[in-house]
């Protein structure tokens, strides 16, 4: 069957340069202003604001129009167009749109432009060695309209000192509002005109949100900054409210009823949502019949709805270590679509079949109804398989014999994805500890069990299994790829390693098991996680495509995100395609009016890594809020990254970063060797190398800044404590 893929282009909402670029892009054929103008909607007066970024653009040399002809595309050799990354130090990089490497832009050629900005750049000559260099062209597109910042008052002016680091360091406020603030307020503020040579940009106040130091307040700023809102609009409320809480008798027609097989949630202790059931029925022969049900959120959530559009905007739910901003309304996250225990579901289940040894024998995909049997967390799984803990055993006592066969496939599965070479970094996750009154005593590590392993098994296995299935169907896909490391990388990870005297000879056409090679030589030393980290880096950002290039970290062929619609819009995408293709409908609607595959695959992985920077920046404000009682305090750490300016030392009993800086090193004068592996002391050779333990003291915990300072605490005659090395 052959299907067509409805709303392959992307349709702006608003007039912008970006816009009108992606439009002239479409087809790569030239178009007249009266298709321009038509494509947007515009009419009488309309017209000159698009005349008026035509010219910006032609000025750019973003687009020609020769006298009397059609407009067109018309990148010169030599320029490039992407997205600014401006570093806190002053320089920048370029990510290119066409997918190539970053291009390095030094601070002196970033002018105007901000942080997030789509920008030209002119390449400059290849320089001998390190990055690709360029220099500013134009700035296409502002990616920055509001922002949240402090207030710092000025021979009778207000500034606003954005949080975000990579903005101006400082930004005028204009009289309307600015009388209403106090030096040192955090405020939200709108740009009204953005930097030139010659001002400072300038913003208007939008809202005071209060001072630092309260955790709802930091929340707010850290959503703010990286567009992610708690608010719904009315609409998208109104039509959540209209979702029945209940499956009908006539939604469970022409479905697979599976309800009387023991399928269980298994989630986190505090999760409210439950988007994945699982279910394990041993076969003849010793084959084992897995099957991975999935909450069918699509038949809720329709292309085009409000649901779809807000849904879609947020791309994915952002999970902070005590509250989460979810994708889909409560109504749908926590309710309708949630796989709870005793409750009729509608589903899409992944029925697989495997031999005695988990080779795979046989599959199917179907529109199910189901019932969850049971809502586990995974420590009760792992006490119900590894602990003697009778109370949990004697509560589920009717799963037991489902739950081994569990353990016993997981098993078989990572093992065969083991030997096709699939990584396993296994690097800890935090944990919060708070006392009784809700004051954080420190941060830990998240302990993996094997629960975790049995859950993330039967992912990736039906994950895969969709995958393969609907390419084998040749249907538009988001793939989720992740692509092999470029020579570069390679290159500087084999420096690194001869470094630390770590043995690595990867074979012609690199393959993860090379990196597994790695990973095995450094398991349970100090090297572990400061070696696993540095791998992760050489490797790309694993992103959604609509064009297959497999995943080099999982050594899969085909792979794609099917099992969290609830949480993530590629996935609920990928049910899209599958309905249709179960339905047999020759159409695909992918996604809201105007977006294509590839706007999707962008979109997505832009808010992905927007919901990571913000993760991870909670954690960082709460780990150094964690230390602020701690001053002057010490203890024993691992060094796990050496820079020109000094080393980082992760405590051993808390999960905490910190900063020892070289100029607190009185002892002698240190220099970090070219590959950072370690620091020598000029006059008397002291060595201090990553993966050594020493002892430090806590000297600063700034939470506003999400900074922590440690000093290496001396020995008697003045030299740093060094524990053992590796």
């Amino acid at each position: 069957m052959a299907f067509k893929a409805e709303n392959t282009s992307l349709v702006p909402k608003e007039l912008d340069p970006e816009a009108v670029l992606s439009f002239l892009r479409e087809g790569g054929q030239p178009k007249s202003f009266k298709e321009v103008k038509a494509h947007f909607g515009l009419r009488g007066n309309q017209a000159r604001e698009l005349k008026a970024i035509l010219r910006g653009l032609a000025k750019g040399q973003l687009v020609k129009r020769p006298r009397g002809r059609k407009i067109s595309i018309a990148l010169t050799k030599g320029l490039v167009l992407g997205t600014l990354s401006r570093h806190p130090q002053g320089f920048g990089f370029l990510s290119p749109e066409d997918g190539k490497k970053d291009i390095f832009l030094p601070a002196e050629e970033l002018k105007e432009a901000m942080h997030g900005d789509k920008v030209l750049v002119r390449l400059r000559r290849r320089p001998s060695f390190g990055p690709r260099q360029g220099a500013m062209a134009s700035i296409v597109s502002r990616a920055v309209t509001e922002l949240v910042g402090s207030v710092t008052k000025s021979q009778g002016r207000s500034y606003l000192v954005p949080e975000n680091r990579r903005l101006p360091q400082r930004i005028l406020l204009l009289a309307k509002g600015r009388g209403e603030v106090e030096e040192g307020q955090l405020i939200v503020a709108r740009i009204t005109s953005y930097p030139t040579r010659y001002r400072p940009a300038q913003a208007e106040l939008v809202e005071i949100l209060g001072r630092a130091g309260d955790e709802k307040i930091d929340a707010h700023i850290i959503m703010h900054k990286h567009g992610i809102s708690h608010e719904l609009p009315p609409e998208v409320v109104d039509e959540a409210a209209r979702v029945p809480g209940r499956v009908s008798a006539k939604e469970a027609v022409g479905r697979l009823d599976l309800r009387s097989f023991p399928f269980v949630t298994i989630d986190p202790e505090e999760a409210k949502d439950f988007d994945d059931a699982i279910a394990v029925v041993p076969q003849a022969a010793g084959g084992t019949r897995l099957m991975v049900s999935i909450s069918d959120v699509s038949h809720y959530v329709l292309p085009g709805s409000a649901l779809d559009e807000e849904a879609c905007a947020r791309g994915t739910s952002v999970y902070f270590p005590e509250f989460a901003v979810p994708m889909l309304p409560a109504e749908l996250s926590s309710g309708t679509c949630s796989l709870h225990p005793r409750e009729d579901r509608l589903a899409i289940t992944v029925i697989m079949d495997y031999d005695s040894a988990g080779n795979p024998a046989d599959y199917s995909i179907n529109k199910s109804v189901i019932r969850s049997q049971a809502r586990l967390t995974y420590n009760w799984v792992k006490a119900i398989l590894e602990d003697e803990e009778t109370e949990i055993k004697a509560r589920f006592k009717d799963l037991l014999p489902s739950f081994q066969a569990m353990k016993e496939l997981a098993l078989k599965l990572w093992q065969r994805r083991e030997k096709q070479g699939s990584l396993d970094f296994d690097l800890p996750d935090p944990e919060i500890i708070r006392d009784p009154n809700g004051r954080i005593l420190g941060i830990g590590r998240l302990q993996r069990n094997v629960a975790h392993r049995l859950v993330e098994e039967f992912m990736v296995a039906a994950n895969e299994r969709v995958a393969q299935f609907l390419a084998e169907k040749g249907v538009p896909l988001l793939y989720r790829v992740h692509e092999p490391p470029d020579e570069d990388q390679l290159a500087q990870l084999k420096a690194f390693l001869h470094s630390l005297g770590v043995s690595w000879r990867p074979r012609k056409g690199l393959s993860s098991k090379d990196y597994q090679q790695v990973i095995k030589q450094i398991e349970g030393t100090n090297l572990e996680q400061t070696v696993c980290r540095f791998l992760l880096r050489t490797l790309k950002q694993a992103r959604y495509s609509g064009v297959n290039r497999g995943h080099f970290g999982l050594a899969l062929k085909y792979y794609t995100h099917f099992t969290s619609p609830i949480r993530r819009y590629p996935d609920l995408v990928a049910h899209r395609v599958l309905n249709a293709v179960l339905n047999g409908e020759s159409e695909l609607k992918l996604g809201p009016p105007g977006y294509g595959l590839e706007e999707l695959a962008t979109h997505t992985s832009k808010r992905e890594r927007a919901a990571l920077d913000a993760e991870r920046e909670m954690w960082d404000l709460l780990k150094a809020k964690s230390m602020v009682d701690k001053l002057g305090q010490t203890f024993s750490g691992v060094v796990t990254t050496i820079l020109p300016f000094g080393f980082f030392v992760e405590l051993k009993d808390h999960f905490v970063h910190g900063l020892v800086r070289l100029d607190s090193l009185s002892d002698d004068h240190y220099r970090v060797d070219s590959h950072g592996s370690y620091l020598k002391g000029r006059r008397q050779g002291r060595v201090i190398r990553l993966g050594d333990e020493v002892t430090v003291k806590v000297i600063r915990a700034d939470s506003n800044k999400r900074e922590v300072d440690f000093s290496l605490v001396a020995g008697k005659r003045g030299q740093p404590t060094l524990g053992k090395t590796r």
